[in-house]
């Protein structure tokens, strides 16, 4: 089975055995979504997935959790699905929402609306404290020199700072571009028709200084 077919029946399982929380005081189900490329082994996956078609939710949500840990998109995504329907865990939708961040800046789609529906039960100080820890596992990603962790961090502060610092979505995107990681180059000159003309020169020269710290040895 396919990662797209095994995240499809997974949501299926889960909204057959309980439906989705959708909003704070109310509970209903919602069409199967599809996400983005996973990074999964099928085997793990796929063990993930026969678990909650078993019902064994605390089962699926380790499976899942292991993997988020390693910052794998498709199990952050699963496991802020868990996190959110109460399975396998005790419900949390301030940590949903920290994996349905994650799994968003790793290009997941289906997480933008689980993001966004997360957001609608929470009160500001819990999303504040959300974004922190996205935030602060990105940067632990770029001192562990993952490459993976250069376009999610742009993506972090286009995407999901409060407000959108175009600036340092810039910055990260140069660094990314440099690195020759795909899609950085054209998201980079994206976000450079978002930056004051006067910035340019020091957000290029900070570019300049996080490359340089990124591929010392």
């Amino acid at each position: 089975m396919t990662h797209h077919g095994a995240i499809i029946l997974m949501m299926l399982c889960l909204m057959l055995s309980a439906p989705l929380l959708t909003h704070a005081e109310t509970h209903s189900g919602s069409a199967p979504e599809t996400p983005a490329k996973t990074a999964l082994s099928d085997a793990d996956f796929n063990e993930g997935v026969r678990a909650v078609r078993e019902k064994d939710y605390r089962k699926a949500y380790l499976i899942f959790q292991q993997h988020a840990e390693s910052m794998q998109p498709d199990a952050q995504y699963n496991l802020a699905l868990l996190l959110k329907s109460g399975k396998g865990s005790p419900q949390n939708f301030k940590q949903a929402l920290v994996w349905s961040w994650l799994a968003q800046l790793g290009e997941v789609e289906p997480a933008v609306e689980l993001a966004q529906d997360l957001l609608d039960m929470l009160e500001e100080k819990s999303v504040k404290d959300a974004r922190g820890q996205v935030l602060e596992r990105l940067e632990d990603g770029i001192a562990k020199k993952d490459r993976s962790a250069v376009m999610k961090i742009a993506r972090y502060y286009q995407q999901v700072e409060g407000e959108p610092d175009m600036g340092q979505a810039y910055t990260w995107y140069a660094v990314a571009a440099a690195l020759d990681i795909e899609g950085a180059a054209e998201a980079r000159d994206e976000a450079f028709d978002d930056v004051d003309e006067a910035d340019i020169v020091n957000l290029q020269e900070e570019a300049t200084t996080l490359f340089d710290a990124f591929v010392k040895q």
